[in-house]
């Protein structure tokens, strides 16, 4: 009777996950973050929940966040999303647990600048850049996440007071940006 019940309620919280994206794509992020806030109270009552679908909301929460300009929110989504995805992959070694956690890292750097903490954010920053230039030869989302982090980075650098690790910073993207853009990659995000 239990596991009937969980089956059914998954499915409306995934429908609920998926239509988010409808929302926030056509600039309706309120409407996005109060569908994902209810798939996340659907799924935080049930003790397995879909660990997959669980970083799917946090992630999608905190851009939420992010758009709608509530650090306080962002910051709780993506510290939680850094926490799962740190104890899911606490020794990386592919490609896949890599992306996640350089995509985590940015993330949470995002929401601390938001908080005003940026010498938190250069350290996540330079992190997530760090953890993207293993296998951005080979991945788009590390190249993507690169140059990502490194922006990020330069504008934690530039904000903290210091111009000239700044404009290294952003100089040494715009150079990788560039050698990949005259070799006809996309440069945008993965």
């Amino acid at each position: 009777m239990v596991r009937y019940f969980l089956s059914r309620t998954r499915l409306p919280s995934k429908t609920k996950s998926d239509q988010h994206r409808f929302d926030h794509e056509r600039g309706r992020s309120q409407e996005a973050k109060e569908i994902l806030d209810t798939s996340l109270a659907v799924c935080e009552s049930y003790l397995d929940s879909d660990e997959r679908l669980m970083f799917e909301i946090r992630t999608s929460l905190g851009c939420v966040a992010t758009e709608i300009n509530e650090p306080a929110t962002c910051h709780k989504h993506y510290k939680q999303l850094l926490y799962m995805t740190e104890q899911r992959y606490p020794k990386p070694q592919s490609e896949e647990e890599y992306d996640a956690l350089m995509i985590a890292n940015n993330e949470m750097g995002i929401a601390e600048m938001m908080m005003g903490k940026t010498h938190e954010a250069w350290t996540l920053f330079e992190t997530a850049r760090d953890q993207a230039s293993r296998f951005r030869d080979l991945s788009a989302t590390a190249k993507s996440i690169y140059l990502l982090a490194s922006a990020n980075l330069g504008l934690a650098q530039w904000t903290e007071g210091d111009h000239q690790k700044a404009s290294e910073t952003l100089l040494h993207a715009w150079k990788y940006h560039k050698e990949l853009a005259d070799a006809g990659e996309d440069t945008g995000f993965a």
